[in-house]
C-alpha cells in the first residue's frame, strides 16, 4: 500500500466506532452503523470479517482494511 491509500483509509478509519468485548475481541461498525465487523489484531494474527480484507490481504500481506486501522488507533500506545 502507498503512503496515499494509508492515509485515504485512516481517514475514514477515523469516523468508526470500534467496540472491544470483554474477552479482548475488537468489533467495528460499519460507516453506517448497520453491520460489525469482528477484528483479530494480536501478535500471531491480524485479520477483519470485510470483504475488503478477505479480496486484498491475499495480494498483500501488509494490507490494513479501514477497520483494522480504526483499531490501530484505537489502542494506546
Amino acid at each position: 500500500m502507498t503512503a496515499k491509500e494509508i492515509q485515504k483509509r485512516n481517514a475514514k478509519a477515523e469516523s468508526l466506532r470500534v467496540l472491544q468485548a470483554d474477552d479482548g475481541s475488537f468489533y467495528v461498525e460499519s460507516e453506517k452503523g448497520k453491520i460489525l465487523y469482528n477484528v483479530v489484531l494480536d501478535d500471531e494474527e491480524t485479520s477483519c470479517t470485510c470483504g475488503d480484507w478477505s479480496r486484498n490481504s491475499k495480494k498483500n500481506e501488509d494490507f490494513r482494511c479501514k477497520h483494522i486501522l480504526a483499531v490501530m488507533n484505537a489502542i494506546p500506545k
